[in-house]
């Protein structure tokens, strides 16, 4: 079989496929740099590290909770995990729970935060916006790429938790 013939009938497929299942839209980032709310509850966060998809801990990580942007942080708090992966539980201002009984606040009735983690022989993961909710405790996956994975070593993973929460 002819190699050209072969690739022509790959890219047609390809273009049917595109054709027929369009990529979805996606809402632009939102981020968020501080907590303007009532700060008058406490929540806590609990990350754990890991790499190959979840299956190994990352014990030594150093996780760095901050408001801010990468460039302009403020660190709020900082722990490293343990041999499970697991970090520190991270208590942190959060809005009063009463916020969220109402079906429509007039507030956001959460914090969010932002986490650095990084490791020996791993890239630097940023996690914008990771909700914090008054007396529960936030728990955050952070999957870290081995160095040798990554083919830009230096460019850090990049990763926007927002969500819209509603009653």
């Amino acid at each position: 079989m002819d190699k050209t013939l072969f690739e022509k009938y790959i890219n047609e497929m390809r273009a049917m496929k595109a054709a027929a299942m369009p990529e979805p839209a996606r809402p632009a980032a939102v981020f968020y740099y501080g907590n303007d709310e009532d700060m008058t509850g406490s929540g806590t966060l609990k990350v754990r590290a890991t790499s190959v998809r979840g299956l190994y801990p990352v014990e030594g990580a150093r996780v760095t909770v901050f408001t801010g942007n990468a460039d302009n942080m403020t660190v709020v708090a900082e722990g490293n995990t343990d041999i499970s992966g697991a970090s520190p539980e991270f208590t942190l201002p959060a809005p009063a729970a009463i916020l969220s009984e109402s079906p429509d606040p007039k507030s956001r009735p959460y914090a969010l935060y932002n986490l650095l983690t990084e490791a020996d022989g791993f890239t630097k993961t940023y996690n914008y916006n990771v909700a914090v909710f008054d007396g529960v405790t936030s728990l955050q996956a952070v999957e870290l790429i081995p160095l040798s994975a990554e083919p830009d070593k230096n460019r850090p993973i990049v990763i926007d938790e927002y969500e819209e929460y509603t009653l």
